[in-house]
């Protein structure tokens, strides 16, 4: 399992029927207030009466064969905060994103035009920025902005999203 932040872009997802999980290999730097780790995954997918693999190490010609990587780099060095920055990337040589194989001739929701067997490879830039309501006299914020930019099943991609508690 992987998680980052308040796991909106990196988490095991616990709350949904098969817990996200992943192949993966990651390394970590951690000095006084000071982390980076950066990793190389795919998804694990799940199907029933078999061991489950990721489809990038499942032998399989018909699958996605998704590598999932980035830096994340947290610090507390600032007074009563803790920052996290990251770049992510994904790569996905065929396939929609989903957790079930016979999805995955299915086109990207929304797109128009796109070919679901096309390449995906974009990346996803942000930051996370909270507030420790402890040494702020119970106050309490999070700001979560992210870009992504490249590909998506031969369609351009231009996107942003913002999280502000």
């Amino acid at each position: 399992v992987i998680n980052y932040g308040d796991q909106r872009l990196i988490g095991g997802f616990d709350w949904n029927n098969f817990a996200r999980s992943f192949d993966a290999a990651l390394l970590r730097w951690e000095s006084g207030d000071y982390r980076v780790d950066a990793f190389a995954s795919s998804v694990v997918l799940v199907r029933d009466d078999t061991v489950n693999f990721s489809d990038l190490f499942n032998w399989s010609d018909s699958d996605r064969e998704m590598v999932f990587s980035g830096l994340y780099a947290t610090t507390k060095a600032i007074p009563a905060h803790t920052l996290d920055v990251y770049a992510l990337w994904l790569s996905q040589q065929r396939g929609n994103v989903t957790n079930f194989a016979s999805l995955l001739s299915l086109p990207p929701a929304g797109s128009q035009g796109g070919n679901a067997n096309e390449p995906s490879n974009f990346g996803t830039f942000g930051f996370r920025l909270v507030g420790d309501p402890k040494k702020l006299g119970g106050f309490e914020y999070d700001l979560e902005p992210a870009f992504q930019l490249g590909q998506l099943a031969g369609l351009d991609l231009a996107a942003a999203a913002v999280h502000v508690g």
